[in-house]
C-alpha cells in the first residue's frame, strides 16, 4: 500500500503534490491512499474514480493534525526499525516497487520530475470540477465573442510579501504585458480578449482600452477551470496557472518584471515546473 503524505497548503500545490503519485499508481493495481485532501474534496466530482486510488474526504482539523503528527513521529524511527514492520518513506517515486509492494510506503510527489503527460486524460478526469462550477464557467464563456482568449492570472494577496514581492505586479504592469500581447504580429487583425482571474478584487475598467472580462463572484475552482479553457495563459510564477495550463493543455508564459514577452515564450505545462519544448 502507498500513502501520499504531502500536505502543502493551497489547492494547486495540493494537486501537484498528488498528481505524480497518482500517475504512478494508475494501472499498477497498488492501493494508493491520499489522506490530506479533505479540504478540497467537495470541489471535484471524480476523485475516487479509480478503484485502487482512494481520496479521504475527511476535513476535520483534529483528524488531519493527528495524522500529520503520526507521520512525523514515524519518520523519526530508524530505518532498521521501519524495515522490520515493512514501512518506508521515499521522495523518489521510481524507488517504489509498484508491482510487488507488500508493506506500507509513504511517498511524496512534491517537485517530482515523474512525467505526467501520459496520464493526462486520467488526471483531468480525476480532478474534474463539479458540474455546477463548470456550468457557471461555460455560461460565462458563451458570452465572450473573440478569436483569441488570453487568460491572465493576477496573483495578489500573499504575493505582496512572498520573496519580497518579486512576483507581485500592479495593474499598470499587467496592462503593459497586455499591450505587448495585443502587439504580437500573430494576433494582427484578430480580436483578442483578456480573461482576468485574481484572488483580489479587480476592476476590468482599469484595463481600458484593452478588452478585459472577469467572471463575477468566481471562486478559485471556477477561476482555475476558466483559465484552462483559454487559448493562452500568462501570469507570475504560480502552481495555479501551471495546473490550468496542464489541465487544458494551454500554452503558459510566466511574467517577469521588465522582461518583454513574445508568443514563442508561451509553452504547455507537462509537469510541475516542466514545460514542453
Amino acid at each position: 500500500m502507498i500513502i501520499s503524505f504531502d500536505k502543502p497548503n493551497q489547492l494547486c500545490n495540493r494537486i501537484w503534490s498528488q498528481a505524480p503519485v497518482i500517475a504512478k499508481a494508475i494501472g499498477s493495481g497498488q492501493t494508493l491512499k491520499i489522506p490530506f485532501f479533505g479540504k478540497y474534496f467537495n470541489l471535484f466530482q471524480n476523485l475516487n474514480l479509480i478503484e485502487n486510488i482512494y481520496f479521504s474526504k475527511f476535513n476535520c482539523k483534529a483528524y488531519g493534525k493527528t495524522r500529520r503528527i503520526s507521520v512525523k513521529l514515524l519518520r523519526l524511527l530508524p530505518k532498521s526499525v521501519l524495515k522490520v514492520f515493512n514501512v518506508c518513506f521515499t521522495d523518489d517515486l521510481s524507488a517504489i516497487n509498484w508491482d510487488n509492494n507488500k508493506g506500507i510506503t509513504y511517498a511524496s510527489g512534491w517537485n517530482s520530475r515523474y512525467p505526467l503527460i501520459d496520464s493526462h486524460s486520467y488526471l483531468v478526469k480525476i480532478f474534474e470540477p463539479k458540474q455546477a462550477y463548470k456550468n457557471k464557467v461555460d455560461v460565462f464563456f458563451t458570452g465572450i465573442k473573440s478569436e483569441v482568449k488570453i487568460g491572465v492570472h493576477l496573483r495578489r494577496g500573499d504575493y505582496k510579501n512572498y520573496k519580497n514581492g518579486i512576483h507581485y505586479f500592479e495593474d499598470a504592469i499587467y496592462k503593459d504585458f497586455i499591450s505587448q500581447v495585443v502587439g504580437f504580429p500573430e494576433f494582427k487583425d484578430r480580436e483578442v480578449v483578456f480573461v482576468l482571474c485574481s484572488n483580489e478584487y479587480v476592476d476590468v475598467n482599469d484595463f481600458h482600452p484593452f478588452r478585459a472580462v472577469k467572471m463575477e463572484d468566481a471562486n478559485p475552482i471556477e477561476d482555475l477551470y476558466a483559465l484552462s479553457l483559454c487559448d493562452y495563459l500568462m501570469g507570475p510564477l504560480s502552481s495555479f496557472s501551471q495546473w490550468a495550463s496542464f489541465y487544458g493543455q494551454v500554452p503558459l508564459c510566466f511574467l517577469e518584471r521588465n522582461k518583454p514577452i513574445s508568443l514563442s515564450g508561451f509553452k504547455k505545462v507537462i509537469g510541475q515546473n516542466q514545460f514542453s519544448n
